[in-house]
C-alpha cells in the first residue's frame, strides 16, 4: 500500500493547465506531489475532498510582498487567500541593493526594516535564513538601484559610468536569481530616468533570460512640475500634454524596452491607455480595456515581442482608508496633525492650500484634481461623526454644500478631525473594463499588495480589503456572480500562466513530481469578507493551504509551518 504525508480524497481537481477538472485523490510526500487520479493509500493527514476544488497554489505575479516578509515570514495576508508563491521586487522597488547612506536611509524610512545586507543576494539569503511561509520569486528594483548609484543626487540623468555601476548591479542580482529586472517610472528617482538607462539595464537581465517588468509613467494621474528640481507628490517632469497622453506614452515607452533591449516585457497591474475622467457608459470603458490590449499587447506579440499582463481586479484598486487630515498631506508631514487642524482655521492658509490645488500643486489620494475635474466622484466618507454625512462622496458633498474643494474638506476636518475616507473607485478599472481584460487570455490577477499580519498592528496603515481576500473576490466575482471565466480558466490564470510567464519550473500545476503548493477551496462558500475598515478577514472558502508539502493554513488558522522558499532563476 503507498504511503503518502498528506492523501487528499476524491476531490475536484483543477490542475491549473486549463484543462478540464476531474474527480481523483491526490499524494503528497515530501515536497512534491507523487501520485495523482486514482490514488489510494495511508497517510499521516488524510483530507476529504468530497465537496471541495484542489488547485495548485495561486501565484501572485505583481506583489511588494518582499519589503515587509522580514517583518512577517509566516505571510498570514498571501496564505490566508491561497497565494503560496509571489514576485516581488515589482514597481522598481526592491530592499536590495542598498549601499551607501541615502539607500540605508530610503529603505529604513519606508519599509521599517533593519538592513544587515548590501547585495541582491545577501538580501536574499536573509529571506531564506530568516524563514518564511511562502515561496518568493525576486526581481530586482531600478529604484534601489538608482539610490544605491547616484544617492540624493537623482534628479537628472545619469551618465555614463553611473549606468555601468548600475549594470554591475543588475547582473549580481541576475547572478544570484533574480527572475528580472523592474521600473516604477512614477516615483523618484526611477522617474528621471529615461530609454538610454533603462535600455542598457535591461539588456543584462534579458542576457540572463530574465523579463522586464514595468509600471509605467503616468499609470496614476499626476501634474506638470515647474522645474527639474521641483519634486512632490502628484508631480511629474515632462509637457504637459502628457497628463492626458502620458499613460499612452508609457505604455509605448515599456514596449519600446523590450523591443531595444530584446527581453520580454510584462505590464503590471494594466490599466486603460486611453483617460476618459468624465462619467461614461459601461460600453466604452470596455472598449477602452480591448483597445489598450489590442494595441500593447496583441500587436508587439505579433511583431515577435513577448508581452503579457497582470491587472488588479478590485473596483477601488488597492486605495486604502485613511484620516481626512491626509487629503493634505504635505502640510500634515509639516505641522502634525494638531497644528494643521488649527490652522484650517486660518483663511490666509486656507488660502495658501487653494492656491496649491488650483495650481497643481495638491494631489488628493491617487488622483490629481487639476488631471481629473471628477476626482470627487471617487472618495467617500467612510466614518464621521455626523452619520447624515457617512457614506457619502465628496462630490454629493459637495454639491449639497457648495463651494470651493478645500473649504470642503477643510470645514469637514474640523468638525470631526478624527474623520476617515477613501478612494472607493479606482477609474483606471472599472468593472465593465476589467471583464474586458480578462477576455484576453494572458491577462493575470494580482494583488499589488503587501504582506500584513492576520492582525496589523495599532498604528500600521490599514491595507486594501486585496491584500487578504483577491483571490477569493476573483473567482467569487469571475467565475461565479459573472461568468467571465470557467473555474479551470480563471485557476490557470492564476496558476500556471504566472509560472510560464516567469519561467517557475515545476509550479503551478497539480502533476506527479510538482511542488505541492496547494490550495483546497470551497467554490460554493469562496469570497472576500474584508471590507475597507476592516480588511483583514480570511475570505471564505480557503479550507486548506499547502507549501512545499506542509499543511501551512486549516481552519481558517495559520499552522506556523515556515516551509517557503526564496526560488532563484538557474
Amino acid at each position: 500500500m503507498d504511503r503518502f504525508d498528506v492523501l487528499i480524497k476524491d476531490a475536484t481537481i483543477v490542475d491549473g493547465s486549463g484543462g478540464p477538472a476531474y474527480r481523483g485523490s491526490l499524494g503528497v510526500r515530501g515536497e512534491r506531489v507523487t501520485a495523482i487520479g486514482a490514488v489510494s493509500g495511508i497517510a499521516g493527514t488524510v483530507i476529504d475532498g468530497a465537496e471541495l476544488v484542489v488547485s495548485p497554489g495561486f501565484i501572485d505575479p505583481h506583489s511588494h510582498g518582499d519589503v515587509s516578509i522580514l517583518k512577517y515570514p509566516l505571510a498570514e495576508s498571501k496564505i490566508m487567500q491561497g497565494i503560496t508563491t509571489f514576485v516581488g521586487g515589482n514597481c522598481g522597488m526592491s530592499l536590495a541593493p542598498v549601499r551607501g547612506r541615502a539607500a540605508h536611509e530610503y529603505v529604513t524610512r519606508w519599509f521599517d526594516v533593519d538592513i544587515t545586507w548590501e547585495t541582491f543576494g545577501g538580501f536574499l539569503d536573509t529571506v531564506q535564513a530568516t524563514g518564511t511561509s511562502v515561496n518568493v520569486v525576486p526581481l530586482v528594483g531600478h529604484n534601489a538601484i538608482r539610490t544605491t548609484v547616484l544617492g540624493t543626487d537623482f534628479k537628472r540623468r545619469a551618465t555614463d559610468s553611473e549606468i555601468t555601476r548600475m549594470q554591475a548591479h543588475v547582473h549580481e542580482a541576475m547572478q544570484s536569481g533574480a527572475f528580472g529586472f523592474t521600473t516604477g517610472l512614477d516615483a523618484s528617482p526611477g522617474e528621471y530616468a529615461d530609454l538610454t538607462e533603462i535600455v542598457p539595464l535591461a539588456e543584462v537581465a534579458g542576457q540572463a533570460d530574465g523579463l522586464y517588468a514595468t509600471h509605467v509613467r503616468h499609470n496614476q494621474t499626476q501634474w506638470p512640475a515647474d522645474s527639474q528640481e521641483e519634486y512632490a507628490y502628484g508631480l511629474f517632469h515632462g509637457p504637459i500634454e502628457d497628463v492626458w497622453v502620458g499613460r499612452y506614452r508609457g505604455y509605448q515607452e515599456a514596449i519600446e524596452v523590450g523591443r531595444r533591449a530584446r527581453l520580454p516585457v510584462q505590464i503590471s497591474h494594466l490599466a486603460y491607455a486611453y483617460v476618459i475622467p468624465q462619467p461614461h457608459p459601461d460600453f466604452l470603458a470596455a472598449a477602452v480595456a480591448r483597445a489598450t490590449v489590442a494595441e500593447f499587447v496583441d500587436r508587439p506579440r505579433r511583431e515577435g515581442l513577448r508581452v503579457t499582463f497582470d491587472t488588479i481586479f478590485s473596483p477601488s484598486g488597492i486605495a486604502s482608508p485613511a484620516p481626512l487630515v491626509t487629503a493634505f498631506k504635505q502640510a500634515l508631514a509639516h505641522y502634525g496633525k494638531a497644528v494643521l487642524v488649527e490652522k484650517l482655521r486660518s483663511p490666509e492658509f486656507r488660502q495658501e492650500l487653494k492656491d496649491a490645488y488650483d495650481s497643481g500643486k495638491l494631489k488628493l489620494g491617487m488622483l490629481h484634481p487639476k488631471a481629473d475635474p471628477f476626482w470627487a466622484d471617487c472618495f467617500e466618507l467612510l466614518v464621521f461623526r455626523n452619520q447624515a454625512r457617512q457614506g457619502k462622496t465628496v462630490a454629493v458633498l459637495l454639491a449639497e454644500i457648495g463651494g470651493h474643494p478645500v473649504d470642503l474638506l477643510a470645514d469637514l476636518i474640523l468638525e470631526d478631525p478624527d474623520a476617515v475616507w477613501a478612494q472607493t473607485r479606482d477609474k483606471k478599472r472599472t468593472p465593465p473594463g476589467l471583464a474586458a481584460f480578462l477576455e484576453h487570455p494572458l491577462c493575470m490577477p494580482c494583488t499589488d499588495a503587501f504582506i500584513h499580519p492576520a492582525a496589523p498592528p495599532a498604528g500600521d496603515p490599514t491595507p486594501p480589503p486585496i491584500a487578504y481576500g483577491n483571490y477569493a473576490a476573483y473567482l467569487d466575482t469571475y467565475v461565479k456572480q459573472q461568468a467571465v471565466l470557467s473555474l479551470e480558466e480563471a485557476i490557470h490564470r492564476a496558476t500556471g500562466l504566472v509560472a510560464e510567464t516567469f519561467g517557475l519550473k515545476d509550479r503551478g500545476i497539480l502533476q506527479p513530481g510538482a511542488y505541492a503548493d496547494i490550495v483546497i477551496l470551497d467554490l460554493e462558500t469562496i469570497g472576500m469578507r474584508g471590507d475597507a475598515l476592516h480588511p483583514d478577514q480570511p475570505p471564505e472558502g480557503i479550507d486548506t493551504v499547502l507549501v512545499n508539502g506542509q499543511v501551512v493554513y486549516r481552519n481558517k488558522a495559520h499552522t506556523g509551518a515556515q516551509p517557503g522558499k526564496v526560488l532563484r532563476k538557474q
